[in-house]
């Protein structure tokens, strides 16, 4: 089978914790031949463990080797440009998530594929987590019926990401809801055969990170695999996107979502993703049922078996490169769509557009505008 050669592009934690282990994993199926970044010290880093050159420019690195993937994990301003010019090149293009966070940046990327005869990935790892894979296979069975409400609920104390340029912006776009809330929106989509978004409703704010505590906290505490590689200097100063998230989604098959997510906010933390159909609830991750047994409210509790290796730091991303060789290979298609992405962009877009003008943001003008 063919062997594929990959150039990788920004050189944080999410590259060295999750891509580089998922690609190595794969027993050679795919080698990694340049890393870059604009910083030299975490290219150097990276680029040293792996035995291979390093650049600080995409372009002169894309112009110096002969690749067949660009493996794109900048921040999110850089996600587009850096996708287009893989694909301009040549290149299959595997993106980290959120790939981008408008609907007209989703589609450009798609036309560009279409137009260059390339591939794109976006590496929507959540969805291939043991729960969600049990909960889509129970909706899939019919126990829930038809779904028609959930919440997503995702607070951390103080998890602020101190290692890159989250928190600025000029580079990342947006903050916790992109984050992290953008994995159980995908999810949720895969589940229910993507509805359409219809409206979203949201609040944002920036209030607990600015209150002059100094609260200490280890990367880990934020979401990062420690020692993998060199963060950068972090300053709460530069902190201009949200830590807290809250508002509503509604779709065209009548379905609802709330979600309340946090990077910073005074209260317990908490991940849990509820699900709710008109045949039976379900809560996660403690995967426990809710269902009407004849007469009877039951809570049933099924001895869930996780044959994975999902205890293994960035198993998503295991899962998904092998996706990734499937589709290359000719034996099946990649799981992400295309209006999956597109979907997922749109409310991405429409979230952050209704806490910015207060007030309700239609699909329908998202789409117009793009």
């Amino acid at each position: 089978m063919k062997t594929y050669r990959a150039a990788l592009i920004g050189s944080g934690m999410i590259l060295n914790g999750a891509h580089i282990p998922a690609i190595q994993a794969l027993g050679g199926r795919i080698e990694i031949v340049a890393v870059c970044d604009q910083r030299e010290d975490a290219a150097a880093f990276t680029a040293q463990k792996l035995g291979v050159p390093w650049y600080t420019d995409c372009q002169t690195m894309l112009d110096a080797c002969s690749a067949d993937l660009l493996v794109n994990c900048t921040s999110n301003a850089y996600h587009k440009p850096y996708t287009l010019m893989g694909l301009k090149a040549g290149l299959d293009v595997i993106t980290e998530k959120p790939a981008v966070l408008s609907y007209a940046d989703a589609r450009d990327i798609l036309a560009a594929a279409e137009t260059s005869g390339r591939k794109f990935f976006p590496t929507q790892t959540g969805r291939f987590t043991h729960h969600n894979l049990t909960a889509k296979k129970w909706i899939d069975q019919g126990l829930l019926g038809q779904l028609y409400f959930a919440d997503i609920s995702i607070i951390r104390r103080r998890g602020v990401p101190q290692w890159g340029q989250f928190h600025i912006k000029a580079h990342n776009l947006a903050g916790a809801f992109a984050d992290m809330a953008v994995h159980n929106i995908d999810a949720l989509l895969s589940f229910c055969g993507n509805p359409l978004l219809k409206s979203a409703r949201a609040s944002m704010y920036t209030k607990a990170v600015k209150n002059g505590e100094t609260v200490l906290i280890s990367n880990k505490e934020s979401g990062a695999f420690d020692g993998t590689f060199i963060p950068r200097e972090f300053s709460i100063d530069e902190m201009d996107v949200e830590e807290f998230a809250v508002g509503t989604l509604h779709f065209d098959n009548g379905m609802t979502v709330s979600f309340r997510v946090a990077w910073a906010i005074d209260l317990p933390e908490e991940s849990s993703f509820r699900l709710v159909g008109d045949r039976g609830g379900l809560v996660m991750p403690e995967m426990r049922l809710y269902k009407t047994i004849g007469q009877s409210q039951s809570e049933i509790c099924p001895k869930v078996f996780d044959d994975t290796s999902n205890a293994v730091p960035g198993w998503g991303h295991w899962v998904c490169y092998e996706h990734i060789l499937d589709d290359l290979d000719g034996i099946k298609p990649y799981p992400v769509t295309s209006q999956q992405m597109l979907n997922t962009a749109a409310i991405l877009e429409a979230v952050y557009r209704s806490a910015e003008l207060d007030r309700e943001v239609t699909a329908s003008e998202i789409v117009r505008d793009a």
